[in-house]
Formats: C-alpha cells, structure tokens, sequence
C-alpha cells in the first residue's frame, strides 16, 4: 500500500512536470518566428501532451486498481 502511494506521488509530481514543460512549451510557441523553430516547439508540445497523457492513465488505473 505504502508502495502503491509512494508510486502515486511520483506520477503526480511528473504530472506537475509535464504540465509545467507543455504551458512553457506553449508560450514559447507564441514567441518564436523561425518555421524551424515553430515546428520543433509543435513536437514539444505533441510530446508533452502524449506524456501527460500517459501519467493521467496512469494515475486513473491506480486508483481505480485501489
């Protein structure tokens, strides 16, 4: 159980990350100029909202498993 929380609470925390990396992906986005540099911003974004993804349903097996 204490594993199952300790593992939880890392999700969360790389949630938190990958949330955090997606809104400075994005502001980054409404910065750039560059068509290279908008389309690598594109894929940063993709990535981070994949992953977010990913931990979300993570998370939502844990606690439905509980």
């Amino acid at each position: 159980m204490i594993e199952n929380q300790s593992e939880r609470h890392q999700l969360l925390s790389e949630l938190r990350q990958t949330q955090n990396e997606l809104e400075r992906a994005m502001n980054h986005l409404n910065q750039v100029v560059d068509p290279i540099l908008v389309d690598c911003t594109i894929h940063e974004i993709e990535a981070a909202q994949l992953r977010y993804q990913f931990l979300l349903n993570r998370v939502r097996s844990m606690d439905s498993g509980s």
